[in-house]
């Protein structure tokens, strides 16, 4: 069987996959003789220039992040690539891809395009990647009717367009831009997700036709009200913390959500769940609330974050049988109380409050994460502590201040 030496190692020369990752490479090697090569990475090295890769004509997967690739070039021949790497260079311009009419998967992370262009030809991708650029603006994509999944966080886009084709699109990152209005989405139609966190968005609004959305991202907004989502009867996933938001309102059609995040708004009263009867997360934490009400309804919650709000009593928690974690760090707390039918919780957080005895944890038998630090707590007697967490050495979970250790 013929052998090739390259950079001091022989390898065969019908091997289909070459791993020449961080060789401190200058420039790619002639691989001519590897015919056969279904697969190459090349990333991690110190690359200037896409050559040498003619006769890789059964090539399918490449990968040239991490180098110092100024230009797209050198792919004419590539007929049969499926996915192209090219995240961590210095290009500036999309280019020279027409003949990579086979093309599934594109990444072009972290370079500094400031256009999205020269994709036309490209009528087979489904994932294009091109976070962490300059480009301003969405335009020319409209030929890319079979992409699934299209990610431009973190560039400079200021408005949402020139994705009205784009009908089979089911996950959209828009996240870390310059977006002030929710707009021309509505021919997505098949949509799953959509990220639009760390934006200027004021309104939620021109979501409607989006019947299949199921995880729907806006936090970090400036967001004042929960609006217009009526509609979304599908979504599973909402996360609107981060904003400027007052009330808990108008989720009362959203019968198939799970995971609610509205820390770090302006909440006042914890109100507006009562039909949200799958809802499994919730994150309420950071807020004004005052006073734990109105969860009797979410009797399939596990997971429930109120840290860093006004609240002063531990309190109409009784139907929430299957919780598992409870934050309630950063309150006004006195006494450990009321935690009776929560058998089921594992983990939690009275850190920061007021509390002065460690009590009523006996029956909490699956509890084995307990945070009690920053407590005016003076002492803690052998027979505060149930014989579960005990025997599971407590000392890793109770975290008291040194000094009452």
């Amino acid at each position: 069987m013929k052998k090739i030496k390259l950079l001091g190692k022989e390898y065969d020369v019908n091997i289909i996959s070459l791993d020449l990752v961080n060789e401190g490479l200058k420039e790619i090697p002639n691989l001519s003789a590897f015919t056969n090569l279904t697969e190459l990475k090349l990333q991690v090295n110190k690359i200037e220039k896409i050559e040498n890769l003619e006769g890789l004509t059964k090539l399918k997967y490449l990968s040239l992040s991490y180098n110092n690739i100024k230009k797209m070039e050198g792919l004419d021949t590539l007929i049969h690539l499926e996915e192209l790497g090219l995240n961590f260079n210095q290009i500036e311009k999309m280019e020279n891809l027409e003949s990579l009419t086979k093309l599934k998967k594109l990444k072009i992370i972290a370079n500094k395009i400031r256009k999205v262009e020269n994709l036309n030809e490209l009528t087979n991708l489904e994932e294009l990647n091109l976070m962490r650029n300059e480009i301003d603006k969405i335009e020319l994509i409209g030929e890319l009717t079979k992409l699934k999944s299209l990610t431009l966080n973190k560039n400079k886009i200021q408005k949402i367009e020139g994705m009205q084709y784009l009908k089979g699109l089911e996950t959209l990152d828009l996240s870390n831009n310059q977006i002030k209005t929710i707009e021309n989405l509505t021919g997505l139609k098949n949509l799953r997700k959509l990220q639009l966190q760390h934006n200027q968005i004021e309104s939620i609004e021109r979501l409607e036709e989006l019947h299949h959305l199921e995880d729907l991202q806006l936090d970090n907004n400036k967001i004042r009200k929960i609006e217009n989502l009526k509609n979304l009867k599908t979504l599973k996933v909402l996360g609107l913390s981060c904003n400027q938001i007052s009330k808990i309102e108008n989720l009362d059609g959203l019968f198939s959500l799970t995971r609610l995040n509205l820390a770090k708004n302006q909440i006042h009263k914890i109100e507006g769940l009562t039909l949200s009867l799958h809802l499994n997360k919730l994150d309420l934490s950071g807020n004004r609330i005052m006073k734990i009400e109105t969860l009797d309804a979410l009797t399939n919650l596990e997971f429930l974050y109120l840290g860093e709000n006004e609240i002063q009593k531990i309190e109409n928690l009784a139907q929430l049988v299957p919780l598992k974690v409870l934050d309630l760090s950063g309150n006004r707390i006195k006494k450990i109380e009321n935690l009776d039918v929560l058998g089921d919780m594992e983990s939690l957080s009275l850190r920061a409050n007021q509390i002065g005895t460690i009590e009523n944890l006996e029956k909490l038998s699956k509890l084995n994460e307990l945070d009690l630090a920053d407590n005016p707590i003076v002492e803690v007697e052998e027979h505060d502590i149930p014989g579960h967490l005990k025997e599971a050495n407590y000392e890793l979970y109770l975290y008291f201040q040194k000094d009452r250790l």
